[in-house]
């Protein structure tokens, strides 16, 4: 792509190339804890940056209420998949609930201050990122993620917000992953 003209509300792009076919590579899917918009405005231009291949926006006991505009989402992911130069948007998922998650996804890994770090790792084709909601997850979500076999892991950090806490979850899962 190139720019042909920016205005202050419209921008028009001129496509100088168009790739057929293009495999997705990506592995990861991240699920994260529905937090304030601002954040998640913040986490979803990462997420293009990280080349999530799925993003969902869980309910959990203590996530709050987001609404963005589907104008706004739209307009978000356009220009992290400029800055990127990313060629796959993540599918997004707002609304699903955690056991959802939990059960759709395989080789997940949640990070958590409340829990003892596992530390276990496997070599699975795709992992999925668990990153609770401000206020992390409830002792009845941990006991759901315990009993469907989630990784738990515990970054030495302190608390983290979310738009801290998923670039630094994502750097630690990936290296750790690397070194298999």
């Amino acid at each position: 792509f190139s720019i042909e003209l920016i205005k202050r509300s419209k921008s028009y792009l001129r496509c100088l190339s168009v790739t057929e076919g293009l495999p997705d590579t990506r592995k990861f899917h991240l699920g994260i804890g529905a937090t304030k918009r601002e954040y998640l405005e913040d986490i979803l231009k990462f997420s293009i940056q990280f080349a999530f291949k799925s993003v969902s926006l869980l309910k959990t006991d203590y996530s709050q209420k987001v609404v963005l505009s589907e104008k706004r989402k739209e307009s978000l992911m356009e220009s992290a998949l400029i800055q990127s130069q990313s060629v796959h948007l993540p599918h997004l998922c707002f609304g699903l609930d955690l056991e959802q998650f939990i059960r759709f996804h395989q080789d997940i890994h949640a990070f958590d201050l409340s829990c003892s770090s596992e530390r276990t790792f496997s070599s699975h084709a795709e992992s999925s990122l668990l990153v609770g909601p401000e206020g992390g997850f409830s002792k009845k979500e941990r006991e759901f993620m315990l009993g469907h076999a989630v990784h738990f892991h515990r970054l030495e950090t302190g608390i983290l917000k979310s738009t801290s806490a998923v670039p630094v979850a994502a750097g630690y899962l990936l290296n750790c992953l690397k070194r298999l």
